[in-house]
């Protein structure tokens, strides 16, 4: 089987050897750690991979389920 949902476990757990804890709060992706050391080109990454990262922390359950009758 495919895991398709690899690369974007990697790069969570790269993030987290820099040093960067991910969390999501009201549905929005927040970052801890020492950002500073945090590339421009890295930053734009994290922003644009945000709802991958948010679905992969995120431990709600889903609300687009529909419930048996």
């Amino acid at each position: 089987m495919i895991d398709y949902g690899k690369p974007i476990r990697t790069f969570h757990k790269n993030l987290l050897r820099h040093g960067i804890e991910l969390s999501v709060e009201d549905g929005r992706l927040r970052l801890r750690g020492d950002l500073k050391n945090v590339s421009p080109a890295y930053r734009d990454e994290i922003v644009k991979r945000a709802p991958l990262l948010i679905e992969l922390l995120d431990d709600s359950p889903p609300t687009n389920r529909t419930e048996p009758a």
